[in-house]
Protein backbone atom coordinates (compact mmCIF):
# COMPACT_ATOMS: atom_id res chain seq x y z
CA UNK A 1 0.00 0.00 0.00
CA UNK A 2 1.23 3.46 -0.83
CA UNK A 3 2.35 5.43 2.24
CA UNK A 4 0.58 8.62 1.13
CA UNK A 5 -2.67 6.73 0.53
CA UNK A 6 -2.38 5.16 4.00
CA UNK A 7 -2.04 8.55 5.71
CA UNK A 8 -4.86 10.08 3.66
CA UNK A 9 -7.26 7.24 4.45
CA UNK A 10 -6.38 7.21 8.15
CA UNK A 11 -6.21 10.79 9.51
CA UNK A 12 -6.01 9.59 13.11
CA UNK A 13 -2.87 7.63 12.30
CA UNK A 14 -1.43 10.77 10.70
CA UNK A 15 -2.24 12.86 13.77
CA UNK A 16 -0.77 10.32 16.17
CA UNK A 17 2.40 10.00 14.07
CA UNK A 18 2.89 13.77 14.02
CA UNK A 19 2.26 14.04 17.78
CA UNK A 20 4.78 11.29 18.49
CA UNK A 21 7.37 13.07 16.35
CA UNK A 22 6.71 16.37 18.16
CA UNK A 23 6.96 14.79 21.61
CA UNK A 24 10.15 12.90 20.75
CA UNK A 25 11.67 16.11 19.37
CA UNK A 26 10.65 18.14 22.44
CA UNK A 27 12.01 15.48 24.79
CA UNK A 28 15.28 15.33 22.86
CA UNK A 29 15.63 19.12 22.91
CA UNK A 30 14.90 19.38 26.63
CA UNK A 31 17.28 16.55 27.51
CA UNK A 32 20.08 18.14 25.46
CA UNK A 33 22.87 19.24 27.76
CA UNK A 34 23.71 22.92 28.03
CA UNK A 35 27.31 22.15 27.10
CA UNK A 36 26.13 21.07 23.65
CA UNK A 37 24.27 24.28 22.85
CA UNK A 38 26.31 27.14 21.39
CA UNK A 39 26.43 30.59 22.96
CA UNK A 40 24.78 33.11 20.69
CA UNK A 41 25.18 36.87 20.87
CA UNK A 42 22.04 38.73 19.86
CA UNK A 43 22.55 41.21 17.04
CA UNK A 44 22.48 44.90 17.91
CA UNK A 45 21.63 47.68 15.48
CA UNK A 46 22.59 51.27 16.21
CA UNK A 47 21.21 54.06 14.03
CA UNK A 48 22.84 57.46 14.27
CA UNK A 49 21.72 60.45 12.22
CA UNK A 50 22.74 64.08 12.05
CA UNK A 51 20.18 66.54 10.69
CA UNK A 52 20.65 69.94 12.24
CA UNK A 53 17.68 71.80 10.77
CA UNK A 54 15.04 69.20 11.55
CA UNK A 55 12.88 68.65 14.58
CA UNK A 56 14.39 65.90 16.71
CA UNK A 57 11.10 64.32 17.82
CA UNK A 58 9.79 64.21 14.26
CA UNK A 59 12.89 62.41 12.99
CA UNK A 60 12.95 60.01 15.94
CA UNK A 61 9.33 59.10 15.23
CA UNK A 62 10.03 58.69 11.50
CA UNK A 63 13.08 56.48 12.06
CA UNK A 64 11.32 54.33 14.65
CA UNK A 65 8.43 53.69 12.26
CA UNK A 66 10.84 52.96 9.39
CA UNK A 67 12.89 50.51 11.47
CA UNK A 68 9.75 48.76 12.72
CA UNK A 69 8.65 48.20 9.11
CA UNK A 70 11.88 46.39 8.25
Amino acid sequence: MNLVRLFVRRPVLTSVTVLIAVFVGAYSYLSLGMTLTPEVDLPLVVVSTVYETGIRELWNHFLQRFICLI
